[in-house]
């Protein structure tokens, strides 16, 4: 079903996004499928942030990626750089 959703969504995005509200909190078994995503597998996404410090510090700056594993399993990849 995820596979099929996300083939829509290339030509059709306002179709799934109008399914997955609808259908979104009425069964467990399926709302993993569809939670809301940013990014679908393979899709590059760019994103940027600013620091800014006062003064002159040292920093480890991380981020983390969600995804769904098989069966249903959430796991998180974190990267960072000093």
């Amino acid at each position: 079903m995820a596979n099929n959703l996300n083939d829509i969504s290339k030509t059709h995005p306002d179709l799934v996004r109008e399914l997955a509200e609808k259908w979104y909190g009425k069964n467990d078994s399926t709302d993993w499928i569809l939670r809301p995503t940013a990014v679908s597998i393979g899709e590059d996404i760019l994103f940027s942030f600013t620091v800014l410090a006062e003064s002159d510090v040292k920093a480890r700056l991380e981020y983390g990626i969600d995804y769904v594993k098989a069966y249903a399993k959430w796991s998180k990849c974190i990267y960072g750089r000093t």
